[in-house]
């Protein structure tokens, strides 16, 4: 094995054919940038001068990339320093009256604590009126007491993603910790829902997909998933089988290709139903 030291916190670990680098001298470093081709490229900084990937990705090699919470491999910022920012350089910043609370939720303790650091480093540059938490805690355990915060305080939780499964995984979470009626979810394209106080009512859920799907032909089950799982319904893809499609289908109000599943009362990854 060699190591290499390059200046500042770079190191090249080489053995073989196989060769990592730790913290790459970026481009326009005070340091000299490194530019070598490696398998493996360790982004342990939060610092312009030690994120350089795009230096070791040379000579046909484009090295897998690992770097902490709140940014991407290249490394760009990722979802929570995106909202922070967002916050910071809001353009309406100065009519924003209400308290404004981040509570980003990371299992890893290490992630964690490396999320912890980039949010210190934004800390003096927030409003006053913001306040940010990092919780180190399962998601939905973590959940349970940012809910309970919520009520008590009279607030609103809001959550943004770009991805269907984002909100899908919002939801099941939000489920599982409030299933007895004490939370009430809107989504953007739906009307508010309060669960029920014994058992969840899935009459909503199946009424909502034969207005959409009915007269459509053949709909694969991917699609049917991404519409649930979505903010355009209040359940989500877990509740969609047993809930939904076995009633409908007992109902006859789902027709399925024979030659797309091998059991009836099943739908697998490729399974094609038309709603009559």
């Amino acid at each position: 094995m060699v190591i290499t030291y390059h200046g500042g916190q770079c190191f090249k670990v080489s053995s073989g054919s196989a060769m990592l680098c730790f913290n790459p001298i970026a481009k326009g470093s005070k340091w000299a940038p490194v530019k070598f081709g490696v398998d493996a490229a360790f982004v342990s900084l939060n610092h312009p001068d030690f994120n350089g990937v795009a230096q070791v990705t040379y000579g046909g090699k484009t090295p897998f990339a690992a770097s902490g919470p709140g940014e991407y491999e290249s490394g760009e910022p990722g979802s929570p320093i995106i909202a922070l920012d967002a916050m910071k350089n809001h353009i309406a910043q100065s009519k924003i009256t209400a308290e404004v609370v981040f509570d980003f939720i990371e299992k890893d303790q290490d992630r964690a604590s490396h999320l912890k650091a980039l949010v210190f480093a934004r800390k003096g540059t927030l409003p006053s009126k913001c306040k940010v938490h990092v919780i180190n805690a399962a998601f939905d355990d973590a959940l349970t007491s940012v809910l309970d915060a919520i009520e008590e305080q009279k607030k609103q939780l809001v959550f943004g993603t770009q991805h269907w499964r984002g909100a899908d995984i919002m939801k099941q979470a939000i489920w599982k910790v409030a299933p007895f009626g004490n939370f009430s979810f809107r989504g953007t394209h739906s009307s508010q829902l309060t669960l029920g106080v014994a058992s969840p009512d899935f009459e909503p859920l199946r009424a909502s997909l034969r207005k959409n799907f009915k007269g459509k032909g053949w709909i694969g089950i991917q699609e049917i998933e991404e519409f649930v799982g979505s903010d355009r319904t209040d359940f989500h893809t877990v509740q969609l089988r047993k809930g939904a499609l076995v009633p409908l289908e007992d109902a006859g109000k789902i027709e399925v290709k024979d030659e797309t599943r091998t059991r009836r009362r099943t739908y697998p990854k490729g399974t094609k139903l038309r709603f009559v």
